[in-house]
């Protein structure tokens, strides 16, 4: 197999590469999972923290399974190959890897902890992802769209109302149909439609899934026709 055909199964399109190239798969995940073993997560989350206004507890986080990301794709079909997915508060980028693999979906994390943005770039860069799944170091409350999106995922479990607030602000800048995936979170705006809600199983157990479409602004009552 050359080395074309091989990136095209490992990197693109509506095949992905879970039943088509098994064994890169495997090597990203030993990767990823090797980095448990030189590195502490919860120290470097422990240094960040001191850059940022941001509160320790508020920048941990549990990764999201492949199976997780597998039912959320369920409720949205349409998501693939054109579609641009945001992965707000990322981490190393397990889900945002996962949604590339199994949609074939351009992905963007972002995070505001350099040292897992690093790591997440490696990574990509090694599995040769590079083009369409990439990684900034932002802060998600002040973070502006580089792409407009059409699925923003979030994990809020361990967010405050305040930075829920923000989000979701920063959400609604998105176009009409954009799709908000939230873990741990019902938020609630009149521009929602929820799409699901139900539960699955992570790292740290079971918890809630809430996926909502953004529908076009209603008019206010003084912009309309009497």
């Amino acid at each position: 197999m050359s080395s074309e055909s091989t990136e095209g199964k490992l990197c693109g399109g509506q095949i992905g590469i879970w039943s088509t190239n098994w064994r890169q798969v495997a090597a990203w995940e030993t990767l990823f999972q090797a980095n448990y073993f030189f590195r502490s997560v919860s120290l470097e989350i422990w240094r960040w923290s001191k850059t940022t206004d941001a509160q320790f507890e508020e920048l941990r986080f549990g990764e999201t399974p492949r199976s997780a990301i597998k039912k959320i794709l369920d409720y949205l079909p349409e998501v693939g190959p054109q579609s641009v997915v945001y992965e707000l508060g990322c981490g190393r980028g397990r889900a945002a890897f996962w949604f590339h693999f199994l949609s074939g979906a351009k992905v963007i994390g972002v995070d505001v902890i350099g040292s897992f943005i690093k790591t997440a770039q490696w990574l990509s860069k090694t599995v040769g992802c590079e083009k369409n799944v990439s990684f900034l170091r932002q802060d998600l409350r002040t973070m502006s769209w580089i792409e407009s999106p059409d699925v923003v995922y979030a994990c809020a479990l361990c967010m405050t109302p305040e930075t829920r607030e923000t989000l979701l602000s920063k959400v609604l800048e998105a176009q009409p149909g954009t799709h908000l995936v939230t873990i741990g979170w019902r938020p609630e705006h009149e521009r929602l439609f929820q799409v699901a809600d139900f539960e699955t199983s992570f790292t740290w157990g079971r918890c809630g899934i809430q996926i909502c479409r953004i529908e076009e602004a209603m008019p206010r009552a003084d912009e309309t026709t009497p």
